[in-house]
């Protein structure tokens, strides 16, 4: 049962408590994921209706 060659479980709390420690300190800094996304669509939006580029509908067959 107690067989010496037998790999030893890893331990996984040591690495997790790691991570939580350093979300800590980047919360006490101030916001540590910020959501500073911002939508552009209005501005693409013009850009691409004002652009005159010709196109063709339907298949054309030779």
């Amino acid at each position: 049962m107690n067989d010496p060659a037998a790999p030893q479980p890893v331990d996984e709390n040591h690495p997790i408590a790691g991570r939580r420690a350093k979300l800590a300190a980047l919360r006490a800094q101030g916001v540590a994921f910020p959501n500073d996304f911002k939508r552009r669509q209005a501005q693409r939006r013009d850009l691409l209706f004002s652009a005159a580029i010709p196109a063709k509908a339907g298949i054309q067959r030779p």
